[in-house]
């Protein structure tokens, strides 16, 4: 009915966090929601078009004149206008990104990112909504540290790949202090929630999409007011970027400048065609760098300085 239509029609924006599968369900997931509209990121088909325009915006990688931005928030109404919508971006929340464009890695604060975002969709007059998928901090902030790893060794050198080390720095107050706290607030709720200026921020809980997919499918289903397909639950059970160990360490993998000349060479089909043949691996071999990354003890006081960040704001 038209007033079911009116209760439901919404933008629905998934702010990550990373190692919460947010890049399985922007393959996997959202997508194949019937009667949604997905409008980014996806992983295994190019972005829209809009979707990259807002990314450019939020993340500042050019310049949005006044005609611009006015043109990107005309498209964006006429896009989501009377339709359930979902955005998933888990880097707007991430400090330290490469930047596709120098090709440099950058820091840039989150919060000014996430403040930069809720200004945008308020513009809108426009109903949405922000929800994130949570799971342990102390496991998540140690697993981000692997995946951010080679931008942590370029922004604060290679030493800092062992993360007892890392901490100790922070501990220490040094003048890259404010640069490493933005990494130990990615996952400050409080701060979020502040930043967002009292919007609906629900939370689901990554165990239930990892051990009991159905069960998130049914608070998801909730979560948006109409029905979803159960089978969408096979989908969310595939696994995407499983962390390598090797004698206790996690293992990075980063790409020589010669894969770099070669990726630029190949077209995006045969790209595709290589990940099918699993020959990725092999790849990996001849044209990356392995990094060990440890991650040895220190979670009570990991724990305590999560603790302590979150306290403070």
């Amino acid at each position: 009915s038209l007033l079911q239509l009116k209760k439901i029609k919404m933008i629905y924006i998934n702010l990550g966090f990373l190692k919460t599968s947010s890049r399985n369900l922007q393959k996997n997931f959202y997508p194949n929601i019937q009667n949604i509209n997905y409008i980014g990121r996806y992983l295994h088909k190019p972005n829209s078009k809009i979707f990259d325009e807002l990314n450019s915006y939020i993340e500042k990688r050019e310049n949005f004149d006044q005609k611009r931005l006015i043109d990107l928030k005309e498209n964006f109404k006429q896009i989501c206008r009377n339709k359930i919508n979902i955005i998933s971006q888990e880097n707007w929340i991430v400090p330290y990104e490469k930047n596709n464009v120098t090709k440099n890695i950058e820091i840039v604060s989150q919060f000014e990112r996430l403040d930069r975002l809720n200004k945008f969709f308020n513009d809108l007059n426009l109903d949405y909504k922000y929800f994130l998928i949570v799971r342990d901090k102390v496991f998540s902030t140690k697993s981000l540290f692997v995946t951010l790893s080679e931008r942590i060794e370029k922004l604060f050198g290679s030493e800092c790949l062992d993360f007892n080390y890392f901490v100790s720095k922070f501990l220490n107050k040094d003048s890259d202090y404010e640069k490493m706290k933005l990494f130990f607030e990615v996952y400050n709720l409080k701060k979020i929630k502040q930043i967002i200026s009292g919007r609906d921020l629900t939370l689901f809980e990554y165990d239930k999409i990892k051990n009991n997919p159905k069960e998130f499918i049914k608070d998801f289903s909730s979560y948006l007011g109409i029905k979803l397909d159960e089978n969408l639950a096979k989908n969310i059970s595939i696994k995407y970027r499983v962390t390598e160990k090797e004698h206790g360490s996690y293992i990075s993998h980063q790409p020589k400048k010669s894969f770099k000349i070669i990726k630029k060479l190949i077209p995006d089909f045969l790209k595709k065609k290589i990940i099918s043949l699993k020959i990725y691996k092999t790849l990996k071999m001849l044209f990356f760098n392995k990094i060990k990354v440890k991650l040895s003890e220190g979670d009570e006081k990991l724990r305590k300085i999560l603790y302590e960040i979150e306290k403070e704001n």
